[in-house]
C-alpha cells in the first residue's frame, strides 16, 4: 500500500486485505514498530478476529525490525532508485516495477538465493531439483572443477557426480567459505609480506639520512 499518510484506518485495511487475499489461516504473527498506527486499537482489534497476534519493536529501537530494514536498503539502493517522487502516481509506478521484481526476480541472500515467491507458494523444492541437477551435470562434464571432493575420494565413475553437488549447493556449500578463507589468508600474508618491505625500507632511508647528517657536521 502506497498512500499519503499513515492511520489506524489504512492499516486495518492493510491486513485485512492481505488476509483475505492469501487466505491466511489464524496463527499468524505480525511483528511491526510502535507506531501510533500498528498499536492502535482498531488494527489490534481486527488482528485478534483474524486470529492473528502482535509483536512489537523493542522501545526506542528504531531499526529493530531486520526484515523492513533489509528491504528498504534493498529499495534505496536501486539503480533507479528516484530518490524523491513527484508524487503519488510516481511513487506507485515505480514501486509496482519494484516489487514483482523484489518478490519474482530477486534472488535473496536472507533466503538462500530463493526469491520471496518461491518460498511463499512452496517452490522452493523444485527449483532446489533443478539447481542441483545442473550442478550434477555440471560435475559430470568437469570434475576438476570440484578439487575439494576430488580429494576426498569423489569421482564421476564412483558416483561422485552427487558428492560435489553436495559439497556446492546453491545454497552455499563447503566449497566457497573454504575459498573465501584462503583468499582472506593470502591477503593478510602479503599484506603482512608488503608491511615488512616498507618497514627495510624505511629503516635503510633513515640509516642513509642519519650517515648523511652526520658527514655534513
Amino acid at each position: 500500500m502506497v498512500a499519503a499518510k499513515e492511520c489506524k484506518h489504512l492499516a486495518a485495511q492493510l491486513f485485512a486485505d492481505s488476509v483475505a487475499r492469501h487466505g491466511i489461516e489464524p496463527g499468524l504473527t505480525v511483528h511491526s514498530d510502535r507506531g501510533a498506527a500498528m498499536k492502535s486499537d482498531t488494527l489490534a482489534q481486527l488482528l485478534a478476529t483474524l486470529g492473528a497476534s502482535q509483536s512489537f519493536s523493542r522501545p526506542h529501537v528504531s531499526d529493530d525490525n531486520a526484515f523492513s530494514e533489509a528491504q528498504f536498503k534493498t529499495l534505496k539502493y536501486q539503480p533507479d532508485y528516484p530518490g524523491l517522487f513527484t508524487g503519488m502516481l510516481h511513487a506507485r509506478g515505480w514501486l509496482e516495477l519494484f516489487f514483482t521484481w523484489h518478490n519474482d526476480d530477486h534472488q535473496h541472500s536472507g533466503l538462500a538465493l530463493f526469491t520471496p515467491a518461491e518460498v511463499f507458494f512452496g517452490r522452493v523444492a523444485a527449483v532446489h531439483a533443478v539447481r542441483q541437477k545442473a550442478l550434477d551435470a555440471a560435475y559430470a562434464l568437469h570434475p576438476g572443477r570440484f578439487p575439494q571432493w576430488l580429494a576426498q575420494g569423489g569421482s564421476a565413475a564412483h558416483g561422485g557426480a552427487h558428492q560435489p553437488a553436495r559439497g556446492a549447493r546453491c545454497l552455499g556449500g563447503s566449497e566457497r567459505p573454504t575459498r573465501r578463507r584462503r583468499a582472506a589468508s593470502e591477503q593478510i600474508s602479503d599484506g603482512a609480506s608488503r608491511h615488512g618491505e616498507y618497514a627495510a625500507t624505511r629503516d635503510a632511508s633513515i640509516r642513509h639520512r642519519g650517515a648523511s647528517l652526520i658527514e655534513s657536521l
